[in-house]
């Protein structure tokens, strides 16, 4: 069984200055996981929608900038809004699966995290006309190297994942700060954990608008 396998953990360093990498998760603002209201898919459509235009002002001022994201879709954003893959495709930037309803991984079956990955990623290949092979999960909600759900994506051709955070509680303290690449025995991912430092004499999440909000 490719899950029962220790996973081979392997730090990717390069010389000189870190790059400066830029991901943008494509959500509505009324995707948040645990709440028993904003999380029913039920009640979607009911809500104001703001995603277009704020993916639109920041394609345009990352253009300005010369400037490429990765950007992660939703599933249904991808299949409500098919235009917004497409533009993203047009203005140079790389097209990654933030899952299909904005599920914690981690509140998923093995079985039902496949599932809503193959949903994901089919509507955002059809939408945007490329196979996206970067995965991130709502609210960083893989845990560690060796969880099932990065061996599942590894299995499904996914080149690289962005949900592993090295600080508690939304991680283990000893996950590792840096990229690095994760064998299992269904296949190898690339592992890049988001921007961190030291404050208060503890570890800190420094990368995006979500830890400071």
């Amino acid at each position: 069984h490719p899950h029962m396998f220790e996973p081979i953990i392997t730090p990717l360093r390069t010389p000189g200055r870190a790059p400066r990498v830029l991901t943008i998760d494509a959500e509505e603002w009324f995707h948040v996981c645990g709440d028993d209201f904003y999380s029913d898919p039920r009640r979607w459509d009911s809500f104001l929608p703001r995603v277009e235009t704020t993916l639109s002002w920041l394609f345009d001022r990352l253009e300005r900038g010369g400037h490429r994201a990765t950007v992660f879709f939703l599933g249904w954003i991808a299949a409500r809004y098919p235009d917004l893959p497409r533009e993203a495709v047009r203005r140079g930037h790389e097209i990654g699966v933030h899952g299909d309803l904005h599920r914690r991984a981690d509140d998923m079956t093995p079985s039902e995290f496949a599932a809503d990955t193959m949903r994901a990623r089919e509507k955002v290949a059809r939408a945007s006309g490329v196979m996206p092979k970067a995965y991130r999960a709502a609210e960083w909600s893989i845990r560690r190297p060796g969880d099932p759900a990065l061996a599942s994506l590894a299995a499904e051709g996914f080149l690289c994942d962005a949900s592993v955070m090295p600080v508690p509680p939304l991680g283990r303290a000893d996950n590792p700060h840096g990229p690095h690449r994760i064998d299992f025995a269904s296949g190898s991912i690339v592992e890049v954990p988001p921007l961190t430092g030291r404050g208060f004499g503890r570890p800190l999440p420094l990368g995006g608008g979500w830890p400071f909000r």
